[in-house]
């Protein structure tokens, strides 16, 4: 891997203290369209991955929208030729973002958009031409869940004069915000392309319902927990859970942490003791009670 791509495009990164010990990491790129004369004449995007626990600026950003890929290749087609991309890693304990000794974690989306909230107001304040940047935000599958409450308590800031922004649009992609709803569709989609048979259809039915079951009597971290049994079985089928069509079985996760912890630290002058956690499984299960609670009527308002 060589460190240079790294530094070719415009780009700046920094730990902002969200909260006393809560330290969250983003990895700003500026747009190169090279049709206006300042990044400020182009829109802000922010991308939030999903988990909780996934880094956007490792798997949001190498996997799948940023300016480089996993191999260390400038893509073709990019956001940032047009747009300045903003990837945060959060919740905090997530990609470089930490949290101190004693610092409490994040456990329900409240509090995760509520550290979100804190964390624009120190990215404003260090980057002050943003504020008036037409600003949209997007997030995929747990990260839009964890995008609309940010964005209701974004605008509450704004309404309160504690923050000046200028959001324009919420983006919800594959979004995780009614988990009962995707996790019913799972079984019923895969007989209908032929990927699984009737036999397997059923049993991946079976243990959805159980899903439902727990989650009407508020078992939340019950029906996580039963959720991944799901998830199982449709893996043991060689199916892609975020492509069908894909049977490699091939995980990112070990390339990404080598890329993150090797050239682009050197490449951002990172502190080699900030480790980079690219799917923290301890980050999921503090949030495993709020996982499977639906965001619909913070959907609706925003």
């Amino acid at each position: 891997m060589e460190v240079r791509w790294y530094v070719l495009y415009g780009n700046h990164s920094i730990v902002i203290e969200v909260r006393p010990g809560g330290h969250m990491f983003y990895w700003l790129f500026y747009t190169k369209d090279g049709d206006v004369p300042s990044c400020a004449d182009r829109p802000l995007i922010i991308w939030l991955q999903g988990g909780p626990g996934s880094a956007s600026t490792s798997y949001g950003n190498l996997a799948e929208v940023g300016p480089i890929d996993l191999d260390s290749r400038m893509r073709d087609s990019t956001w940032v030729k047009h747009f300045n991309v903003l990837f945060i890693d959060q919740p905090l304990g997530t990609g470089f973002s930490y949290l101190e000794e004693h610092t409490k974690f994040p456990e329900n989306n409240r509090e995760l958009g509520s550290d979100l909230v804190s964390f624009m107001k120190g990215f404003y304040g260090r980057h002050r031409a943003f504020q008036k940047v037409p600003l949209h935000i997007f997030g995929q599958s747990y990260g839009a869940k964890v995008a609309a409450e940010f964005a209701l308590q974004l605008q509450d800031g704004q309404n309160r004069g504690q923050i000046c922004f200028q959001l324009i649009s919420v983006n919800l992609v594959s979004p995780w915000i009614s988990p009962l709803h995707s996790v019913m569709s799972w079984g019923r989609i895969l007989l209908r392309i032929g990927a699984v048979d009737e036999q397997m259809y059923k049993k991946i039915h079976a243990a959805s319902l159980q899903v439902a079951h727990l989650m009407r009597r508020n078992l939340w971290s019950d029906a996580s927990n039963q959720m991944f049994i799901v998830q199982r079985l449709i893996a043991a089928q060689r199916i892609g859970l975020y492509n069908f069509m894909d049977r490699s079985e091939e995980s990112t996760e070990l390339r990404e942490a080598q890329i993150m912890n090797g050239p682009v630290r050197i490449a951002l002058n990172l502190s080699d003791n900030l480790q980079f956690e690219g799917s923290s499984n301890f980050v999921f299960d503090r949030l495993s009670n709020d996982f499977m609670k639906p965001a619909l009527t913070t959907g609706k308002i925003i």
